[in-house]
């Protein structure tokens, strides 16, 4: 299971992450003479989110900073679209990988909530929860303190940049400033900076990057415990396999899931077949 979403399934009905309560009560007790907005950098009243779209196996991630807040944006976002949010917050507590996209006016005009919906781009924030502004001294002193965070800057660090040529994947890092960027290595030209990170959006250059990489990318080897099975003739069955391997992906394609994922599906269906025979 991948360990972003394993971490995020652990937040139950709350808005505050178990692993982060302390840290956000110690803090307002360390500040308590402060203004508010020192001692509350990030809004707590509404549930947070790590991640839109299929962390996992999605060909390109994006890199935000955190979500944004609004007094009256926001309120009207959870009362019109109480049920959407409702099954993202559901997705996180069963540990799926591929949440499903939210259709608040904010990501839907990114151009990027379609290719999230078809599980071709992840949208991961380095803080999960909601600010104003990614800004203030007090919010990014604050999130260094977070676990949450750590688990997002380790999940880059050490599940998606060490096999990003391996798995094929383009990383966009559109706002950065509460992302650990030291870090990062550059595989190969697939960690691209944007131009425009004040934007809410991705420069139409940037936007048209992605679309290219996405219509371009090759599938990369499906993962297997072993590289192949035995055949009831006694031939090998190379699970790496170029037609193997272009099945898998139209499978993936058509149902909405990785290759591997795809493969299992057909096997297991098969096996339902032949008992029922």
């Amino acid at each position: 299971m991948d360990r972003l979403v394993e971490f995020w399934s652990r937040i139950g009905d709350e808005t505050v992450h178990p692993a982060d309560r302390p840290v956000f009560d110690a803090w307002e007790s360390e500040h308590g003479d402060r203004d508010e907005a020192t001692r509350k950098p990030f809004d707590l009243g509404y549930p947070p989110f790590a991640y839109f779209g299929d962390i996992a196996t999605a060909p390109v991630v994006v890199l935000y900073n955190n979500g944004g807040f609004d007094a009256t944006a926001t309120a009207a976002d959870f009362a019109r679209l109480d049920r959407a949010f409702s099954r993202d917050r559901a997705a996180m507590r069963a540990a799926v990988t591929r949440n499903p996209v939210l259709l608040s006016d904010y990501y839907a005009g990114t151009g990027l909530a379609d290719m999230i919906a078809e599980g071709q781009v992840a949208w991961v924030n380095a803080v999960a929860y909601r600010s104003r502004d990614a800004g203030p001294r007090a919010l990014r002193d604050l999130a260094k303190r977070l676990p949450s965070v750590r688990m997002a800057k380790d999940w880059l660090a050490e599940a998606v940049i060490p096999r990003i040529e391996r798995d094929n994947r383009l990383v966009i890092v559109h706002r950065w400033s509460l992302w650990d960027l030291d870090r990062l290595r550059d595989g190969a030209g697939r960690i691209r900076f944007s131009k425009a990170p004040r934007s809410r959006n991705l420069s139409a250059d940037m936007l048209a990057a992605v679309k290219d990489f996405i219509r371009d990318r090759v599938p990369p080897p499906i993962d297997s415990p072993r590289r192949s099975m035995s055949s009831d003739t006694g031939r090998d069955l190379d699970l790496n396999d170029p037609d193997i391997v272009a099945l898998a992906t139209r499978l993936a394609e058509r149902r909405g899931v990785s290759p591997g994922q795809a493969i299992l599906d057909a096997l297991r269906a098969e096996i339902r077949r032949t008992r029922q025979a």
